[in-house]
Order: structure tokens, then sequence, then C-alpha cells
């Protein structure tokens, strides 16, 4: 059993925001009260990140929007608007209201775009 402190960092959240997760029952997580801490299962957490996202994710850390748009050499708004309209799938990841981003989705994004330069170019 972990605590709430413990669970946080597995999840890569504050422990403010696996409160607010308990509070609402947005995800469900079978937190255990006893006395006044709140202790969670290992393999509860674990299943969630296993449901939520990719395994490759768990180890990986994630990269802000700022973050991301400097390794894309794109600007911050630019980001914003691809993943409000959806123009490109860099998968996105909602933590709480912060965006985060996986660098490995980021370096795929870039390989697909040099591919299809290279296709566009060979084509003419």
């Amino acid at each position: 059993m972990l605590i709430r402190k413990e669970a946080a960092r597995l999840l890569k959240i504050s422990p403010g925001t696996l409160a607010v997760w308990d509070c609402t029952g947005r995800y469900h997580l079978h937190p255990v009260k006893l006395a006044q801490k709140v202790y969670y299962q290992k393999r509860d957490l674990i299943c969630h990140l296993l449901l939520s996202e990719d395994m490759t994710l768990l180890d990986e850390p994630l990269l802000t929007r700022q973050e991301a748009a400097l390794f894309l050499d794109k600007t911050c708004g630019t980001l914003a608007v691809w993943d409000c309209l959806n123009r490109y799938d860099l998968s996105p990841i909602r933590v709480g209201s912060c965006i985060r981003y996986s660098r490995t989705y980021l370096i795929n994004f870039l390989n697909q775009q040099m591919e299809e330069k290279y296709v566009l170019r060979t084509a003419a």
C-alpha cells in the first residue's frame, strides 16, 4: 500500500490532484482511509497507468507545451491550435489543467514529417 504522496509520484501528478480525483470520483483508484491517511494499492495505480497511456510513457518524463514547442521549433500557440483542431496527432496528455507531451510521440511526428517531405521530393 502506498500513501497519497507516493501514489501521486507514481502517477506523475501532484498529491492535490490525486485528492481531487478521489473527491470527484474522476478515476476509480479505490483509496483506503485508515485513521488520517489515505492509502492506494500499487496494482490499482499501475492498472490505471496501463489503461490510460502507452506503457512506454511510464518511465518517460513528459514535456510541457513550452518544452514541446522548443523541441519541434514551433510556438506554444501553434501546438495549442494543432491540439484544438486535431491537425496532427501529437497525443497530448492532460494532467489536471496542464497539457503534457511524450517525447516519443514528438519524435514520431518529426519522422513522419521528414518521410512526407522525402516522398513529395522523390515524386516530383
